[in-house]
């Protein structure tokens, strides 16, 4: 399995993600904003880019729960219980993704 990108994948969202706490600190509602519609789709990437080829089964459905949890993010940048209701459906598809990508890992564990 070939991953060129090692590590390296993750450092835009890391950085993304310190100027996302950072916004929440100074109280800087765009940049909270901005960043926070990014990070998903930049922690998609680096998991592209550092899952190799070929991509298996896991990674195919953790990129499914991060897509999940990028319109939850999305949904809930929007005010109404319409968006909050859009937004919850979202976050409960993306965890039943984990947990579909990680059932595995607790099958072999002998829980």
């Amino acid at each position: 399995m070939r991953r060129p990108w090692g590590r390296a994948g993750l450092v835009p969202y890391l950085l993304l993600a310190a100027g996302h706490l950072g916004s929440l600190a100074l109280d800087l509602d765009r940049l909270d904003l901005a960043t926070r519609v990014l990070l998903m789709p930049a922690l998609a990437a680096g998991l592209w880019l550092m899952a190799g080829r070929p991509r298996d089964r896991r990674t195919w459905l953790v990129l499914v729960a991060i897509g999940w949890s990028w319109l939850g993010d999305l949904a809930l940048t929007s005010t109404g219980t319409a968006f909050f209701l859009l937004g919850l459906a979202a976050f409960g598809l993306a965890h039943l993704s984990y947990l579909t990508a990680c059932w595995p890992f607790a099958r072999r564990s002998g829980r």
